[in-house]
């Protein structure tokens, strides 16, 4: 009776590092089952590694749903989560074994998709700034903090794997992650962000020379700079 009970488990699950069986059984056979279970593959099959993508674009999907309904601090949460799931996964010996799997192209795949989920985090981020969080000083710093954490993590996550991919985005996807980056960092009002929406803004106007909502927050930035110096001297 106890083999039937846990036969579902012995043929469908492995994998599972943290599986535990609860109740009485059979001491040799509890064994047997969580050793099954908790066996860690050395490769991982093709369907496997799209469904460890899936789940991470899962993520995102709902994220834009929430976004879409004006919902920015459900949409982040679901963003940050995808991003904190990529790098977990990748921290730990899960993330050898993805790469021995999926290769180059699964690596390609991640590295797209963690840039595109950066783009929105501060694109919604950026939003909130100029709305909901307008006039309240801490949560605009904290909404900042957030974005510069979130943009370090991808180019952390970006150098460890340079040797092994050649994925590089796009001048559209960089000019446009450069540009919401540099208006979060002014939206700041805090000092030692200026420079950094600065030089993220001189990034986005050599990748896309001339665009008009380029040029339009470079200004918005340099008047922001003359203000904070005029304000220093006097």
């Amino acid at each position: 009776m106890q083999e039937e009970l846990v036969a579902p488990y012995r043929s469908g699950m492995t994998g599972f590092p943290n599986f535990t069986l609860k109740g009485a059984m059979e001491e040799e056979l509890e064994t047997a089952v969580t050793s099954e279970v908790t066996l860690m593959p050395e490769f991982y099959t093709a369907s496997q590694i799209r469904q460890f993508i899936d789940d991470k674009r899962n993520l995102t999907r709902w994220g834009v749903q929430h976004y879409q309904k004006a919902e920015l601090d459900d949409a982040c949460t679901l963003w940050n989560r995808c991003l904190t799931k990529i790098n977990a996964d990748f921290a730990s010996a899960t993330g050898d074994r993805l790469q021995r799997s999926g290769g180059a192209d699964l690596l390609h795949e991640l590295a797209d998709l963690y840039s595109a989920v950066l783009s929105s985090i501060a694109h919604a981020t950026s939003v909130q700034m100029e709305t909901q969080l307008a006039g309240h000083p801490r949560q605009l710093l904290r909404a900042a903090d957030a974005v510069a954490s979130a943009s370090q993590g991808r180019t952390r996550w970006l150098a460890r794997f340079a040797h092994r991919s050649t994925w590089r985005p796009t001048a559209a996807q960089s000019a446009e992650l450069c540009y919401r980056e540099a208006l979060c960092a002014r939206l700041s009002n805090e000092p030692r962000y200026l420079p950094v929406a600065r030089n993220k803004i001189a990034v986005a106007d050599r990748l896309m020379p001339g665009a008009p909502v380029v040029r339009a927050e470079q200004a918005k930035i340099e008047r922001a700079i003359r203000e904070l110096a005029t304000t220093a001297v006097s």
